[in-house]
This record gives structure tokens, C-alpha cells and sequence, in this order.
């Protein structure tokens, strides 16, 4: 692993790694995936023949498995493993989620505030890198079609039960301190 993107996880909480997954694998999800999504074009013709696309924020998600084995495959795939191993320093992992969902443009708002993933998996604030998430991007995801917004650990505080989403207002300055992760 380079070096400097390690040192970055470290910093920030999280890091933008390119290449992890083969472009034969990614090729072959995308077909895979297509049997679960309409495409976009298919979408906006019909969009009547695929109401659960348009519910809410979270509408289409597949949760794993999704009982296809290559999909079912992918978010343990050798190279994910191994990182996570790495980042986190020891090869006692566990798989607590993972889902595949598509996104389409003029669907819903897919904004959502900055907010710790960690409360709908665990009970208990997980200590400093002890969990690691991976959002594996199967297509390009430039700045305008709404990457994730991530925000570096140096902004981190006293995370309290009942503050682990931010509202925009009421946390301005972190807003403005988020980075998007944009990537092939």
C-alpha cells in the first residue's frame, strides 16, 4: 500500500484508493447488477415499473447477499480484505453490512447530513481504527453526480449518543471543511 494514503487514513479516518478491484470484476458486477437495476434510460422511460428506486434516500438498496455469488463475492474479494487488514492492523475482521444500491438522478435528494455510520451497527462507539468502510464506487463519480461527502477525524469530537448527525445549520463549519470523494 503507498504509504502516504495509510498515513492519510490515519489522519483523516479515511483515504481515496483507486484500482482495488480488477476492471474484469467491476465489468462483470455491472452486468450482474443490471439483472437487480433498470438502467437509468429504462428508469426515466418507466419509472412508474420502479417505485422502490424512488423511496427516500435509501430506495433500491439491496442488502448482501443479494443471492447472486459473484455480487455475494465481491464485498470480501481478496484486495478489500487484505486493505482492510492493513488499515486496521489485524486479521480479525468482520463483515458487519454491505448492499449494493443505484442511484438515479431526479429521483430523490440523496443529501444527507454528516453523520457517523457506526450507530446502525453497533451498540457501542467503536475506538479509533477499529472499523473501516469501504464504498466501492462500480462507476465514475465526479463532483456533480453527488459523491459521498467525507470529513476528516481532525474535525472529530466527543461523539454522545444523541449527537451523530449534524445538522447543517447548527455545524456550518464542518460543512464547509467536507471533502467529496470523487473517483473512478
Amino acid at each position: 500500500m503507498d504509504p502516504s494514503l495509510r498515513e492519510h487514513f490515519h489522519l483523516h479516518g479515511w483515504a481515496l484508493f483507486t484500482d482495488l478491484v480488477d476492471t474484469t470484476t467491476i465489468a462483470d458486477s455491472l452486468d450482474r447488477l443490471r439483472l437487480l437495476y433498470p438502467t437509468f434510460d429504462e428508469y426515466r422511460a418507466h419509472p412508474e415499473r420502479y417505485p422502490e428506486m424512488a423511496d427516500g434516500q435509501f430506495g433500491g438498496v439491496r442488502l448482501w447477499p443479494v443471492d447472486d455469488l459473484a455480487l455475494d463475492l465481491l464485498p470480501v474479494n481478496s484486495r478489500l480484505v487484505a486493505l482492510a487488514e492493513e488499515l486496521i492492523g489485524t486479521t480479525d475482521i468482520r463483515l458487519l453490512r454491505a448492499g449494493y444500491q443505484a442511484k438515479y438522478a431526479g429521483t430523490v435528494d440523496f443529501d444527507q447530513v454528516l453523520h457517523y455510520d457506526y450507530p446502525n451497527h453497533s451498540l457501542v462507539v467503536p475506538a479509533d481504527n477499529d472499523i473501516v468502510g469501504f464504498f466501492l464506487y462500480l462507476s465514475d463519480i465526479p463532483d456533480g453526480l453527488g459523491p459521498t461527502a467525507l470529513l476528516s477525524d481532525t474535525w472529530r469530537f466527543a461523539v454522545t449518543p444523541g449527537c451523530t448527525h449534524l445538522a447543517r445549520l447548527a455545524w456550518s463549519e464542518l460543512y464547509d471543511a467536507e471533502e467529496r470523494a470523487t473517483g473512478k
